[in-house]
């Protein structure tokens, strides 16, 4: 996991597999950023990004 933050946002990344109901597994690069608001840290944008399988 990596994290890069200041006083009002951090971003978050790490590595992250996802199963979905058709059985299919994704490996990928997952990252999520926040933002300090008022009422404390709120998760403001995700994003996964696949892993290339070592044969693709």
């Amino acid at each position: 996991m990596q994290v890069r933050a200041s006083a009002d946002l951090a971003v978050i990344r790490y590595r992250a597999r996802l199963s979905f109901p058709s059985g299919k597994v994704v490996d990928c690069w997952h990252m999520d950023v926040y933002e300090r608001r008022a009422t404390g840290w709120m998760a403001v944008w995700s994003k996964a990004t696949a892993v290339p399988s070592p044969s693709a």
